[in-house]
Parts: C-alpha cells; structure tokens; sequence
C-alpha cells in the first residue's frame, strides 16, 4: 500500500520509493513586460565617498587628543526609471509534461497558478492555446514555452522585453483572450469552437507586413489552416495587442452579420483584386465603399478595445493610442482605415486648428449602437443611414457632414 511520500510499506524494513516518486503541487507565476504600463524604477547609481571622523581619542597614557579616522563610504540615488513594467499574464494555458500531459490550469488574473500535484519530474509548459483559439508559431506548429523540467520546484518566468518571440505570443494571446473570454464592449464574439464548429487558428508569423483575417480557407479546405495572419512582428507592445483586436474585429464582424460581411468582401477586395484593374482601381467606387465600411469598423473597435485596457484597466487616464488615437492622420491618408467609427464616439473634433483633418461634429454613440447598425450595411452611405435610424442622439444632424470626409 502507498504510504503519504509515495513509498509503499516494505514488510522486511526500509521504502522502496516508487518510480514517480512523491506528490508535489507544481505552482508558479507568469508575468510579461508591458512597455506602457507605469515605470520601473532604475538601478541605484553608487559613488564612492570619503570623509574624515576628527572624534578624539584617549593614548596608551591616557591623554585625550585628535586622532583623525578616514572613512571610506558608499552613497546611493535612484537610477532613472524604465517606461514600463511587468504585468500578470492573464489566462494563459500551464500545462505539467511527463512525455504527455498530465495536468492542465488556467493562469489567474495576476498571472498565479497552481495545478493538481504530480508525482516526480514533470516540465511546465505553456500553450498558447483555449478552447476557442490557438495561436501557431507560423503557419503550421503550436506556439508554446517551454519551462523548467523539476521536482518539488515552483515556476516564476518573467517575459521580458522589449521584442522576442515569448512577448509576442503573450500579447496575441492577451487580445485573443479578451476577445473572447473577457468584456468586449458590449460586441458580438468573434466564431467560437464547438460541435460541428472550428477552433480559430491564428499564425503569429513573426514579419512585418499587414495582418489578414481570411475565414475562407478553413471553410473550403481543412480546420487546421489559420484564419488570422498576424504580422506585426516589430510594432510597438499595443499596437501588437490593437492588431490582434482588429483581426479578430473582422471575424466577430463575419459571426454577427454572415451575408453583409460577405457581400463586403467579395466587392471590397476578392472581385476586384482579379480584374485587369487590380486592387487599387480608383475608379471602382463600388470597392472602395465596401472597404472602408469593413476597415473602419475593425480599427474603430481596435481603439476602443485598446483605449479601455489601459486606461480603464490599468488606471491609466491620459494614455492615447496610435497616432493620438489616429485623430492625427489626415484625411487624405485614411482612405479605408478612417476614423469615423472613432469619431462618432469622442467628443474631439481633430479639424480644429489642422484643415487637413476630418471635420468631426458628432459624439457620444457606444460600440456597440455602432455595431448593431453595422448589420445589413453594405455601403458607406447605407452604415450612416443606419446609424441616423436606429439610434437617437444629439448630434445625428452632423452624421452626413462626418462621413462626407471620406465620400
């Protein structure tokens, strides 16, 4: 019989301990560098000090006199501080290895964790996968990390960086995560993983380029070819996080309204992009509109998404996003990527004061009012419409002045 070490009773005397050994309870913390997230103070800066101690003293013959003491000393101030600092790594997958797995836990919010015990050796892993999403390393293998293999001992890892391969992971998981798991702002999900459904695969490609969500591979081939193609290999640490979003932003955007989205895609980019023409038609009106309504919609939610982690979940107030928010673009750089969406919802009209930018006289729609009229839209002209219809605000008369910055 087993005995509580993991040994079981040995009739002559002695334990013949078992193969696998004792139980112990693998646990940890995972945490990963956030650079926008408060500062790290620095190293202390040391220099050497001396200084004289003229205290007097008594000689072998009793007499008080001067007797000088050099002292050779140490003072220390604080080293500049670091923008940034490590956060906990939220939900990520703790697997326990011993040639299969044979214990699985979700991290808590501050990045905690601690299985089931085990018995001897086992190997932390993470995977960077839930039940609804998996993130590949490229196109084909699972991303994962690889931990300590021990016995008895906890896992503290800290993803440092700026950069690496463990950071970028960690940020596409953290989007994924709150896409799916966390407060969406009142938005649909993106496709989720089920009976007759497929688990959403997306390539962190580890390039720079422009990231694709290209649902129709899936569909027409296998479940294990990726939908989401993420690029954004060098960018900045949110702006890894707000791509991730908008890739997932159109996947959401297909689940909510499956013809429409469709019907956007095929004229936006698929009829187009085979014709003589080319992608780039200035004259295809048609292409043009279909575009800007799916492209806008994603990066309207990328903000805002973006804008509401760190200010509201990190307390921190005055932190803007790409391009202040992309209210710093020009009108005439925001040709299917543009602020409307962004600009029904602020109270910042960016015209004032810079001719080139939109004029933006409108305020104080949601996300998600934005999104239900989103739905059977297929035209610029025909989102704005809905908008006016579905919702009353006070600065509806403003809506056709809005979005006649791009018509």
């Amino acid at each position: 019989l087993l005995e509580d070490n993991g040994a079981f009773a040995d009739p002559q005397g002695g334990n013949r301990f078992l193969i696998f050994g004792r139980r112990w309870t693998p646990s940890g913390r995972l945490q990963v560098w956030d650079g926008q997230v408060g500062d790290t103070p620095g190293a202390d800066i040391c220099i050497e000090t001396h200084t004289v101690d003229y205290s007097g003293c008594y000689d072998n013959d009793g007499t008080f006199t001067d007797c000088p003491e050099y002292i050779v000393g140490e003072e220390c101030t604080p080293g500049p501080a670091t923008p940034g600092s490590l956060i906990g790594l939220r939900g990520a997958q703790v697997l326990m290895r011993q040639g299969f797995t044979v214990r699985q836990v979700t991290t808590n919010a501050d990045g905690t964790f601690h299985t089931k015990t085990v018995r001897g050796k086992a190997r932390y892993i993470v995977q960077w996968e839930r039940y609804h999403y998996s993130i590949r390393r490229g196109l084909v293998f699972q991303a994962e990390m690889r931990g300590p293999r021990v016995k008895d001992l906890p896992w503290h890892k800290n993803i440092m960086g700026p950069g690496g391969r463990d950071q970028y992971h960690a940020f596409a998981h953290l989007a994924a995560h709150r896409y799916y798991y966390g407060d969406r702002l009142g938005t649909t999900n993106p496709p989720l993983n089920g009976p007759g459904k497929r688990q959403m695969k997306i390539a962190a490609m580890q390039v720079d380029g422009s990231s694709s969500h290209i649902p129709f591979f899936s569909a027409l081939t296998v479940s294990a070819i990726a939908q989401i193609h993420l690029k954004a290999w060098q960018e900045p640490i949110d702006e890894i996080y707000g791509t991730m979003i908008h890739e997932l932003a159109h996947a959401a955007h297909r689940n909510y309204d499956f013809v429409g989205y469709n019907s956007l895609v095929a004229r936006g980019y698929t009829i187009p992009c085979v014709t003589l023409a080319g992608c780039g038609d200035p004259s295809n009106t048609d292409h043009q509109t279909a575009r800007r309504v799916m492209e806008t919609w994603a990066q309207t939610v990328e903000t805002e998404f973006t804008l509401d982690r760190y200010r509201n979940e990190f307390n921190m107030p005055d932190y803007n996003y790409s391009f202040n928010n992309f209210q710093n673009v020009g009108t005439i750089d925001q040709e299917y990527y543009t602020t409307a969406g962004i600009d029904m919802i602020d109270n910042n009209n960016q015209s004032i004061g810079f001719s080139n930018r939109p004029v933006d006289n409108v305020m104080g729609y949601t996300l998600r009012e934005l999104e239900i009229s989103l739905y059977g839209a297929n035209t610029w002209f025909q989102w704005r419409q809905n908008v006016a219809a579905d919702h009353n605000n006070p600065t509806e008369a403003n809506l056709q002045e809005l979005f006649n910055n791009w018509e």
